[in-house]
């Protein structure tokens, strides 16, 4: 699998960041991204953010539907705040899904 192009839309605090970027399918059924794909790849857009890679971690495949979301949780190696990031299925063409990464703006935990 080929590295995907990342586009950064956010604001600085971690609280408010969100980026969009690319993947491309893994062969889950066709028709998701599989849960590690996600995970993987918002942690190193994220991390290109911020300066300090977090952990990911999505309970299920995103859907590889337009307008599909998926939520997932943030942590920072050190620090117990738990964030939650909503994951947008942005776009789909062929087998390329743009995704957007909203990290909330209040700590879950």
């Amino acid at each position: 699998m080929s590295t995907p192009a990342v586009r950064h839309h956010s604001r600085l605090a971690l609280s408010a960041l969100a980026v969009a970027l690319g993947l491309t399918l893994s062969a889950c059924g066709g028709g998701a991204v599989k849960a590690s794909d996600v995970e993987k790849e918002a942690e190193k857009a994220l991390g290109a953010q911020v300066g300090v890679t977090p952990e990911i971690t999505c309970p299920d495949d995103l859907e590889a539907t337009k307008g599909a979301t998926l939520r997932c949780e943030l942590r920072v190696s050190g620090d117990n705040t738990v964030y939650g990031v909503t994951v947008t299925a942005e776009s789909v063409e062929g087998s390329t899904v743009g995704m957007g990464f909203k990290v909330d703006e209040q700590p879950a935990s």
